[in-house]
């Protein structure tokens, strides 16, 4: 390995929320592991054999990454003045808080080692227009996105207190923040210690991967962004995670 080289890696920091991994290999030719295509592994990259430095990013993001066949994103927006509506199949959904309208998604992950170490994760969606500030939760109970509504996570199974806001419904903590979109309008959630808490238990307990809400109570602009289901691909919701270990 070059001097060059040995610098860059040394410069990303694992966790620190930057794309500064990114950046450092952005121009090296990596034969992409067996196991997933566009999954990323820093020691093919680098030729280190150095368990210490086994580190992957993994993207998931429908029907693009890690590969066309991926389907396991979930998404669908909660309406206050739409209550019994389902918006799994909408192409765009918003989430504004002065209005009551929550956001859902969940990407499977499954592929990721159950004995793998989170070390950073993003977040990115494609919005539509500007908005302001919403928070993200960790959601504590199953839902559907063909099924779930402002009134019921999926048939026949209410919230505890509609629109995703009662206590056994998510989880108290902020993950994290969804800032006000600028040109292009790309939101990027960047890494948070709660945030990769909340992947490495889905990495450990797959059972427990209810994925996230987007939402705010009684403030707040909307903000639109593309779905699972949007006709642009590349501006499907996206989830970035880097992992140590196998």
């Amino acid at each position: 390995m070059d001097e060059g080289t040995r610098d860059a890696f040394a410069s990303a920091e694992v966790g620190d929320g930057s794309n500064a991994m990114f950046d450092a290999f952005s121009g090296v030719d990596a034969t992409p592991p067996a196991d997933a295509a566009r999954v990323r592994d820093a020691n093919a990259e680098t030729g280190v054999p150095d368990a210490a430095l086994m580190r992957k990013i993994w993207e998931f993001q429908d029907g693009v990454l890690p590969d066309a066949g991926y389907q396991g994103t979930q998404d669908t927006a909660l309406y206050r003045k739409d209550p019994d509506s389902n918006f799994g199949s909408a192409q765009q959904i918003e989430v504004d808080g002065s209005s009551g309208r929550v956001l859902l998604f969940r990407w499977d992950v499954n592929m990721i080692a159950p004995q793998s170490t989170v070390t950073s994760v993003e977040l990115v969606l494609h919005a539509t227009d500007n908005g302001s500030e919403h928070d993200i939760y960790p959601v504590s109970v199953p839902w559907s996105d063909s099924e779930a509504t402002w009134q019921q996570r999926r048939s026949n199974a209410p919230w505890e207190v509609a629109g995703c806001f009662g206590g056994s419904d998510r989880g108290p903590t902020v993950l994290g923040t969804v800032a006000a979109p600028t040109a292009p309008l790309e939101v990027r959630v960047r890494s948070t210690p709660a945030l990769v808490a909340a992947v490495q238990r889905w990495v450990d307990e797959p059972t427990m991967n209810h994925g996230i809400t987007i939402q705010r109570q009684n403030e707040g602009n909307g903000i639109t962004v593309h779905s699972r289901e949007s006709s642009a691909p590349a501006k499907r919701p996206r989830l970035i995670v880097e992992t140590t270990g196998p």
